[in-house]
């Protein structure tokens, strides 16, 4: 406020002191002033280009009034240097907001800078797609985050410089990169105004095909990519058939995947009919409990393919997934869900493409596991990062995530950790990786659930880890349902001693159905079981299906829950309802009515709405 009073001030005295000099002066300074103003105006209709270019056109006449200010002070010694002090206070405030301050400016290029400097490793290089951003480069990420790894300007033109509007050459830009490759363990590329110099996205063409990209994130306007190096391992036939394309292959990795690091992943897809719509692709890493250590979702051919697909013909891609820092060593499955890219759409069931072993062989990052840093010693450990959520309902659970930073001990270390009522002992690394196994200056990161007790008053409640504040947390009331709900088509099937289904609801949706489903909780279980609705036909055939996992490892006994489903059929379409493990298949016994029954079923079969 008192900057901009202060312009005002000195504007206006340059007004006066213009006015005395004479009209012509006056209309002058306004005439400059105004007429790139009305210029933009007039042009905006056609351009839509209307900017701060505009009024900097008309600064002549600004500085005129500027001018007239000086020249009128400067009668006054004491006051001569006023006007120019104010410019110079003026220019410092403005540095200071639009370079050493986020409040006024989204520094985008400047938090990817910061980013990429928590992430690149000592070997890898930066590629530069679009030669406009060299600078900005400098500045932020050499300059200012001290990035010291190769850094190259791609694509190239004919006399082998950065391409700046002349035409790209494939060859030249295809065999740098090919050079880069062979120096470097990974590459980084900053995608900034690409589509100006590499209107065909060349660099990125090449970088897809020959290596793994792994990362992609955006930071509003410029766009962060990692492409791993290295080898998939060979391809093994496949043949699993989903809607409109065939998985006919994917690679084995032999080698196990250091923790911080990628699995390279190769895929082979057949079309089974002309043109499929496109599709996505998400890599999950499952662990043993059934549980996603992490994903990533990319187009497929991560958005390269051309439209046209004639039916019968293979597409190769290469993938990658990211293993976050510190993740527990063990076997893992690697998992590939396929869904309609507009839809959202599952293809199909999800496939398991292998099992992937992990390990803590190569040295990790603290800073690369992007959680809030700490720094306590807790049982001989140090607790170097952590995520804790600033509040959580009572009732439900209170997920952490731990990140360790320690060597080997004699014995297994454990914590004690407290929230409110609740108190355990949590032994650190858990019991598939004991602090016993660790490696020297070892990192390690888990994921600790804390269960809220439903009765716990509302407010704010330390997190504590032996003697350390970890954290303060609020609780909030209670969101779950413990009388029961209206049921408007009663149903009484008791799923083993999980569930028991109470009854059900459907209307017609833009999809073809809704369905919903009131269950009970009969009592606590830490399996995430997930319920599969089958559309049947007369003969008892899947017609169609949807599996969705409802949560019921967060259930409290006694607890009633409603669960909707979107099923692509007429309401009086014939429905069968089950439970199953997700981990092992198996389903869950189903006996009508409350109590046990002789002989149980695998699923329960809802009656028609027609009926």
């Amino acid at each position: 406020v008192w900057p901009s009073i202060a312009v005002v001030a000195v504007l206006g005295l340059g007004v006066v002191a213009l006015a005395r000099r004479g009209r012509r002066a006056l209309g002058l300074s306004l005439g400059f002033q105004a007429a790139p103003i009305v210029l933009g105006l007039v042009t905006l209709v056609h351009t839509t280009q209307f900017g701060a270019r505009f009024p900097f056109l008309g600064s002549p006449g600004y500085l005129l009034v500027v001018a007239g200010a000086i020249v009128l002070l400067a009668r006054r010694w004491a006051l001569s240097l006023a006007p120019l002090a104010l410019l110079g206070g003026l220019a410092g405030f403005a540095v200071h907001n639009t370079v050493f301050s986020d409040q006024f400016t989204d520094k985008a290029y400047s938090r990817l800078a910061a980013y990429l400097a928590r992430h690149i490793g000592p070997n890898e290089t930066v590629v530069l797609d679009g030669i406009s951003q060299s600078l900005q480069y400098w500045y932020y990420g050499q300059l200012r985050q001290g990035i010291a790894q190769q850094v190259a300007i791609m694509p190239l033109k004919a006399d082998g410089g950065g391409a700046d509007g002349a035409p790209v050459d494939t060859g030249l830009t295809e065999s740098a990169l090919d050079r880069l490759a062979g120096g470097s363990s990974g590459i980084w590329l900053i995608d900034d105004d690409s589509l100006r110099y590499d209107p065909d996205l060349y660099t990125q063409r090449v970088l897809a095909a020959k290596h793994y990209r792994a990362f992609s994130r955006w930071f509003k306007g410029q766009r962060l990519d990692y492409y791993a190096l290295g080898d998939a391992g060979p391809v093994a036939n496949m043949g699993v058939n989903l809607d409109g394309v065939t998985l006919v292959g994917a690679s084995r990795l032999s080698r196990a995947t250091p923790a911080g690091q990628t699995i390279p992943v190769a895929l082979v897809w057949q079309a089974t009919r002309d043109n499929s719509p496109p599709f996505k692709e998400s890599l999950r890493l499952i662990a043993g409990s059934g549980a996603i250590v992490t994903q990533d979702d990319e187009p497929a051919g991560q958005g390269f393919w051309p439209t046209a697909w004639p039916m019968g013909t293979s597409r190769k891609e290469n993938s990658g997934l990211l293993v976050p820092v510190g993740t527990l060593p063990g076997t893992y499955s690697l998992r590939l869900v396929a869904y309609d890219a507009a839809s959202g759409k599952a293809l199909g069931p999800g496939i398991d493409l292998q099992q992937v072993r992990i390990d803590h062989s190569a040295p990790q990052r603290l800073e690369s596991a992007d959680l809030q840093p700490a720094d306590a010693v807790i049982e001989g450990e140090r607790l170097a990062g952590l995520s804790v959520p600033s509040d959580v309902a009572a009732g439900e659970k209170l997920n952490l995530s731990l990140l360790w930073s320690g060597g080997p001990t004699s014995e297994p270390e454990a914590v004690p950790l407290t929230f409110g009522p609740v108190q355990l002992v949590h032994q650190i690394g858990g019991g598939s990786y004991p602090t016993t196994d660790w490696q020297p200056r070892d990192v390690v990161r888990e994921e600790v659930t804390i269960r809220v007790p439903a009765g716990v008053a509302p407010g704010s409640y330390p997190l504590m880890a032996g003697d350390v504040r970890l954290a303060t947390v609020r609780v909030l009331p209670p969101k779950r349902l413990f009388s029961p709900p209206p049921v408007p088509h009663a149903v009484s099937a008791r799923f083993g001693e999980v569930a028991q289904l109470l009854g059900y609801d459907a209307e017609p949706s833009a999809s073809g159905l809704r369905l919903r489903l009131t269950w009970k909780a009969l009592s606590e279980t830490p399996v995430s079981y997930t319920v599969f609705v089958h559309v049947l036909s007369d003969d008892g055939k899947i017609r169609a299906q949807v599996d969705v996992p409802p949560g019921t490892d967060n259930w409290d006994a006694g607890e009633f829950v409603t669960t909707s489903y979107d099923l692509p059929v007429s309401p009086d379409s014939k429905l069968a309802v089950g439970l199953y493990d997700p981990r092992t298949g198996a389903r869950l016994p189903v006996c009508s009515g409350a109590s046990g029954c002789a002989e149980a079923a695998d699923h329960v079969e809802l009656p028609r709405l027609s009926s």
